[in-house]
């Protein structure tokens, strides 16, 4: 509209380059039957009713958790195992595939983060890697950032997918952990929420006002519906 503009070299459009189509790290999980005819029982691990509370008291805040029904935290509260470790101990690795979430019981347990990339003999525990010598900083691991003790928990992530470890996890003391592993968890989950959903849609077809819905109509309702106990 001002008249003639003639753009400089750099304002026009560009083809693109490769970083375009680079994408984010993509992260997965194993897929359940949760329909299959075996039905093999969940792992059950004598807990005293103190410990019980204990471990529902720590995992209660945890986003994870949080929204499960009374059969789902039954069924992770009695297949959490105990774990003892002892000082220096190495529970969880940076950088290594997660599959198991904790809960400590008792001792003290502090979380290092060692700046990317890790060293190419990290996972494998040979050879020798760059000492940190400032305060609040392990030699071998890196910075300090948590400390985990009684009534905590962590490695929560590796519960959903086998995502590598964001930081490393090392007992400073002896310390008593309850494990639950990724497969037992979705297990969990997942037939539990199945067959809560084949009950509901049951449940649904029953109900006169929803006879005139499809069955894939029935079938939203059905994952609409939140249970209430009172």
């Amino acid at each position: 509209a001002n008249g003639h503009i003639s753009p400089s070299p750099g304002d026009y459009l560009h083809p693109p380059t490769s970083s375009i189509l680079a994408r984010r790290t993509s992260v997965s999980a194993e897929s359940i039957a949760v329909d299959s005819e075996v039905n093999e029982p969940l792992p059950v691990y004598p807990k005293t009713d103190d410990q019980l509370r204990r471990i529902r008291a720590s995992i209660a805040n945890n986003f994870i958790f949080r929204d499960l029904d009374e059969e789902q935290e039954t069924g992770v509260l009695n297949a959490m195992q105990e774990k003892k470790v002892v000082a220096d101990e190495v529970v969880i690795l940076q950088g290594d595939v997660g599959e198991w979430f904790y809960c400590v019981e008792a001792g003290l347990l502090h979380c290092y983060i060692r700046p990317e990339p890790l060293p190419s003999t990290w996972l494998t525990g040979h050879g020798s890697w760059d000492k940190f010598s400032q305060p609040e900083y392990h030699p071998d691991y890196g910075k300090k950032v948590a400390e985990c003790r009684e009534g905590s928990s962590f490695g929560e992530l590796a519960l959903m997918y086998g995502h590598p470890r964001a930081a490393t996890v090392l007992a400073i003391e002896a310390s008593t952990l309850w494990a639950l592993d990724r497969i037992t968890f979705r297990t969990i989950i997942l037939k539990a929420a199945h067959r809560r959903r084949t009950m509901y849609e049951h449940f649904l077809s029953s109900v006169p006002l929803l006879t005139s819905l499809e069955p894939e109509e029935r079938s939203k309702i059905a994952d609409a519906l939140v249970s209430r106990v009172y």
